[in-house]
This record gives structure tokens, sequence and C-alpha cells, in this order.
């Protein structure tokens, strides 16, 4: 049994699961795979267009990401033995926010940083993912069936379905802003767009960093009390 069962992980195993399952995992597949995508699209003559980048949006982006991401998030949690709601979000907010600082890193795109900044949406999405496939798993040793399939269809569908509709959004709305594409009251309808899809993530953002911060407390709570009565005994 590994001895991190039913004890909060260290510093040193979050080092790991960020650099290790965060890069190697994770992030090195989704740049193999991400490029590989674009060399078959490209010689099959599937241009750049508006419709290919929506495309791109949930297959390309959301699919192959959050795949990878996902199965990185299980091989820590299985090498860990992970079975704490609070480590689970924090292994998961990890391995999104290594992604995240190396996407950025390479496209470099000012705009996308500084978006990115206030909405670090790759970490939040992970967080709420770690947070209720453990709900999930532990909803399933209860026997809850049903509360344990929502919350791990809210772990793996939601989430490819936000990351695809933020992506899609963002690319809509900047397309039809483009003085280029002469699209009547494009301004207007893009900014509109675009406003929504950051309403929609200053929300999202706010919301999970409270869910967050209250995880992490409880947690907190629940490590004094097993202190305690550890040294009541």
């Amino acid at each position: 049994m590994n001895e991190n069962e039913g004890q909060k992980l260290t510093k040193k195993n979050y080092l790991i699961i960020f650099l290790f399952f965060g890069f190697v995992v994770a992030t090195l597949p989704i740049i193999v795979t991400e490029l590989t995508w674009d060399g078959i699209c490209n010689a099959v003559g599937f241009e750049k267009t508006i419709y290919r980048e929506i495309i791109e949006c949930f297959l390309r982006a959301a699919l192959l990401e959050e795949t990878f991401k996902f199965m990185a998030f299980i091989f820590a949690r299985k090498e860990y033995k992970i079975n704490r709601v609070a480590d689970s979000m924090f292994a998961a907010g990890l391995i999104g926010l290594m992604y995240a600082i190396i996407e950025k890193v390479v496209l470099f795109n000012p705009m996308t940083i500084i978006v990115n900044i206030f909405f670090p949406i790759h970490l939040l999405w992970q967080w709420n993912q770690g947070r209720h496939y453990q709900i999930s798993k532990d909803e399933k040793k209860k026997g809850n069936k049903g509360k344990a399939f929502f919350h791990m269809f809210l772990a793996t569908f939601v989430i490819f379905f936000l990351h695809g509709t933020w992506d899609a959004l963002i690319s809509i709305g900047t397309y039809m802003i483009d003085e280029n594409n002469a699209i009547t009251n494009g301004d207007m309808y893009g900014g509109i767009i675009l406003g929504a899809a950051l309403f929609l993530g200053a929300v999202y953002t706010i919301i999970t960093f409270i869910i967050t911060i209250k995880t992490a407390r409880k947690a907190k709570r629940e490590n004094e009390r097993r202190e305690e009565n550890a040294i009541s005994e």
C-alpha cells in the first residue's frame, strides 16, 4: 500500500505531479497530437476558416487537451492513491496549470496572456474536474449511483463542453469584429459575444475560487482533527 493513502499529499508529491504528470504525461502528448492534427488538416486542404476554427475549438482544443489532462490526473491519482476532495482538486489543478503556462509561452499572444491572468481557465476547469471526480468516487462507495454518475458527468463531458464553448465564443467574437471580414454590424455583434464570454468567464472564475477556498478550509479542519485524534490516542 502506498504510504500516501489516507494522508495529505506533500509538497514534493505536488511538485512531481506538476512537473512530470503535468508536462510529460499531459502537455507533451497534447503538443504532438495538435501538431499532427494541423499537419493532417493542411495536407487534405482543410483551410483555416472560421468553420475550421469552431470545429477545432471542440475537437482539437477541448477534446485532445481535456483527454490528456484527464488521463494525466488519473495516473497521478492512482500513483499517490489520492482519496480526498482537496488533494484530488489541487492535483488536477496543477496539471491544468502546467499546460496553461506552456501554452501561453508557445503562443505568446499578449492579449491571451492578459485574459488568462484574470481568467485562469485551464486551472479552473481542472480544479472542478478533480473535485467532481473525487466526489463521484465517494458517492459510488456510498452506493449513490445517481450522484456518482452526475458528478462524473460534470468532471468529464461538462468540462469538455465548457472548454469548447469558451474557445468557440472567443473565436466567433474575434472573427466578427475583424474589419477585414466586412460583416454588417460585426463590431456590435462581436463585441456582444466577447462581452458575454468574459462575463460568463468572470462568474465561473469567482464561483470556482469560492468553492476552492471552502474546500481548502474544510480539508485543513479535517487534517487538524486527525492530528488531534492521533495525539489523543
